[in-house]
């Protein structure tokens, strides 16, 4: 059997009932509801997943994640049986994000899961897929070029029961169109949005910036090369002192001392002239 995730969590894609995406998640029912769609974040719905560590034995035996709210990292909880040897796979985010998750579950637990991203980079497959699939059940959620995965939800106990997802829409129309060629049920809803789009085109800005500075700041060592190397030239026409000061500072200290030398001769001619008056 294949079924779309989307039809089973489409609350939750949404972001309308925080309990939602706990009662439909795709899975068994075992375990305790968890979720993570960042409800407390800074905009409502964290903005990305960063990291992800998951456990794989004969099926999804935990998992743990990273999530993104906006520039901050915020650690997920660990859920099902953790070890210590479980490898975190790390998203360059922003650039890359979760656009697609597929797997299976036997209405019990999630027994093979795997990731991909919009740079087509694959994460897992986690679980054991076995020869024998009867009473298994498809999942697939893809929002690759229409929007991204942002949060999880789910069940654990001892192992994964079951997982759904938040999602950001980035491309309404798009989103929809696809669900519709797919037969999915959604509705239009305000969905948790994220804009990656503003996000690089700040993060394009704040290169251009920097690119800026260091030109400048190259231009001034530069500027200040050229200073030095034109005082030592004045400095060799001038004459030097000879008792091994720094050849800059004997130039510029001559100059104040010559200036406040005529100004204190200054001062003596004048209470001179008034003694004899």
């Amino acid at each position: 059997m294949h079924a779309h995730i989307f039809g089973d969590i489409h609350r939750c894609i949404n972001g309308l009932d925080t309990s939602a995406c706990e009662d439909r998640a795709v899975g068994g029912t075992g375990g305790h509801a968890w979720d993570e769609g960042g409800h407390g974040a800074s905009a409502g719905g964290y903005t990305g997943v960063r990291r992800m560590s998951i456990g794989s034995s004969w099926c999804v035996s935990s998992m743990l994640f990273e999530y993104d709210d906006n520039g901050k990292r915020v650690k997920g909880t660990p859920q099902g049986e953790r070890d210590n040897g479980i490898p975190e796979e790390e998203l360059d985010f922003h650039g890359e994000v979760l656009t697609h998750m597929c797997g299976y579950h036997d209405n019990h637990l999630i027994r093979w899961l795997q990731f991909r991203s919009n740079r087509n980079r694959t994460f897992g497959p986690y679980g054991n897929l076995g020869e024998d699939r009867a009473g298994w059940t498809r999942f697939e959620v893809s929002m690759e070029h229409s929007g991204s995965i942002v949060g999880f939800c789910g069940r654990s106990g001892n192992f994964t029961d079951a997982i759904g997802v938040y999602v950001a829409v980035w491309n309404p129309e798009r989103f929809y169109d696809s669900m519709r060629r797919q037969g999915v049920r959604v509705y239009r809803a305000s969905p948790l949005r994220m804009d990656l789009r503003q996000i690089e085109e700040e993060k394009k800005k704040e290169e251009v910036e920097r690119g800026r500075l260091q030109k400048e700041i190259k231009e001034g060592r530069e500027s200040l090369r050229k200073l030095r190397l034109k005082l030592g030239v004045h400095e060799k026409l001038g004459g030097g002192h000879g008792n091994g000061d720094s050849p800059h500072s004997t130039f510029e200290d001559s100059k104040i001392g010559t200036t406040v030398g005529d100004a204190l001769k200054g001062r003596g001619r004048k209470r001179k002239n008034g003694k004899q008056n």
